[in-house]
């Protein structure tokens, strides 16, 4: 397929240009944040296994430059007894934009076109029209699992090891088994 410059593409791309990217995720509140192509008001609905609303919110783009606006949208509760996310609950995530398109209309994620016999399935894996998904750590600090990264050899690890280490004691602290370990030496 040969180089076409942005400038011929750009009618044909979708609404949103990069995310939705899960921002932060707290019992009482989910951010997502999403850059579109035009000004929109995006409304955020965080979905239980049963398809039903537990938290919502809305917020308008802010323009980066001409075609660019971004947007963190934070979903919380509707009231302060409202039920929290659970640890360990499997939560999916939608955007309404303008209130009438979603993640999953046309064009909004994917460009309204498929190469034969691919399916689309610009949001994640299974079925083609599964949303976003994420789930709180489990509530044992012993299920925790850390990753890091290193700024260099120079430093040889030790920032990593000293937070992941942190954190380990934290867990132990609240009850969890989990023992300080450091690949360094």
């Amino acid at each position: 397929m040969p180089w076409t410059p942005l400038s011929e593409r750009w009618a044909s791309l979708p609404l949103v240009l990069a995310g939705p990217v899960l921002r932060r995720v707290q019992p009482d509140l989910v951010t997502v944040w999403v850059a579109v192509k035009t000004h929109q008001q995006v409304t955020l609905l965080v979905l239980d296994a049963a398809g039903d609303t537990v938290l919502t919110g809305a917020r308008e783009t802010a323009q980066l430059g001409p075609g660019c606006h971004l947007v963190a949208v934070t979903a919380r509760p509707a009231t302060a007894q409202a039920p929290r996310l659970r640890p360990g609950v499997l939560y999916h995530y939608d955007l309404a934009f303008g209130g009438a398109l979603r993640l999953r209309s046309p064009g909004v994620v994917a460009a309204d076109y498929t190469r034969p016999g691919e399916p689309v399935s610009a949001l994640g894996y299974g079925s083609d029209d599964a949303l976003p998904s994420f789930s709180l750590p489990p509530a044992d600090p012993a299920a925790w699992t850390s990753r890091s990264a290193c700024r260099g050899s120079a430093d040889r690890g030790r920032q990593c090891s000293t937070v992941s280490g942190r954190c380990r004691a934290r867990g132990r602290q609240a009850g969890g088994r989990g023992q300080p370990r450091s690949s360094t030496r």
